[in-house]
């Protein structure tokens, strides 16, 4: 069994949106390494990041303007696509890439929207990974409860995004609506 579910390939300019991925599939329980979150102090850094590689179910690759440019990124490819794993490319609106990944279906990532991007990757990996709950958490001070509720239906999140509906849950010990996104499930101030 592999330790992760998913290897996260980025330039360091891009920790904002590798904060948002990671903390959207964790939220569904699919497990992501990144260089960042996982410092093995001491370990040659070419060896940790290919063991890593071989230690995920997929390759998932930001191709913005600074992952394309960086070398390390284009390297991470190249490891994925020798072991044969399955790659995800997100490649940012107005570039695009050669190698390994230019004939692959992509997801785009528009820095002015990029919660679509992040709710077409979790679509993606949703069903490789059969993630089927999402982890919420009350926002009730008083109570901060956990809660673990089934993904909706892709009928009923199409329907909460036409209609700019969010989802909620009550918490079953304070009765708090907790709210949150259809797209990336996040949690969300929004009163429906």
């Amino acid at each position: 069994m592999k330790q992760f579910n998913v290897f996260l390939s980025y330039n360091e300019l891009d920790l904002a949106l590798v904060e948002s991925i990671k903390s959207a599939l964790e939220r569904i329980g699919i497990s992501v390494y990144s260089f960042k979150h996982y410092p093995e102090a001491g370990e040659y850094i070419p060896e940790s990041i290919k063991k890593n590689i071989r230690d995920s179910d997929y390759f998932v690759v930001l191709l913005t303007q600074a992952g394309i440019e960086s070398q390390w990124v284009n390297q991470e490819i190249g490891m994925a696509f020798a072991l044969n794993m399955l790659i995800i490319p997100i490649i940012q609106t107005g570039f695009e890439s050669k190698g390994f990944v230019e004939l692959r279906q992509h997801i785009n990532y528009d820095a002015y929207n990029p919660e679509q991007g992040i709710s077409d990757l979790i679509y993606r990996l949703r069903y490789l990974c059969n993630a089927t709950s999402i982890q919420l958490k009350c926002t009730n001070e008083k109570c901060r409860n956990k809660l673990v509720v089934g993904i909706p239906s892709e009928t009923e999140i199409g329907e909460a995004i036409k209609k700019g509906e969010v989802f909620y849950e009550t918490c079953p010990q304070c009765k708090n609506k907790v709210n949150y996104s259809p797209k990336t499930f996040e949690q969300v101030d929004n009163l429906r």
